[in-house]
């Protein structure tokens, strides 16, 4: 198909669009396929921290509702102590929980 595509006084240009085309798709192929594949391999990498952060936001959210009195800043008057440090501790425990679990 490339062959037949060839213009004349315009070999120069048209083998270097081929050749960076070819370049860009394989590093682009070559990235997604290793990032895959560690995906696969090392699922447990991603999932673990993902698991952590959504615990944390539910953990801060709870706290924050159920305990929560002092305002933690201005800048979001909902947010609290209270529901910081339950969401810090609520983590710890599930972090713990989760490194034992995974052993």
């Amino acid at each position: 198909m490339f062959v037949l595509s060839l213009v004349k006084k315009q070999y120069r240009l048209q083998f270097y669009m081929f050749a960076w085309t070819h370049v860009t798709l394989l590093i682009v192929v070559t990235q997604s396929h290793l990032v895959i594949q560690n995906l696969f391999e090392g699922m447990i990498w991603f999932l673990v921290p993902v698991s952590i952060v959504i615990c944390n936001d539910i953990m801060a959210y709870l706290f924050g509702f159920f305990f929560g009195r002092t305002p933690l800043i201005k800048l979001s008057p909902k947010k609290t102590w209270e529901g910081f440090i339950g969401g810090f501790f609520g983590t710890l425990v599930f972090g713990f929980i989760v490194s034992i679990t995974v052993k």
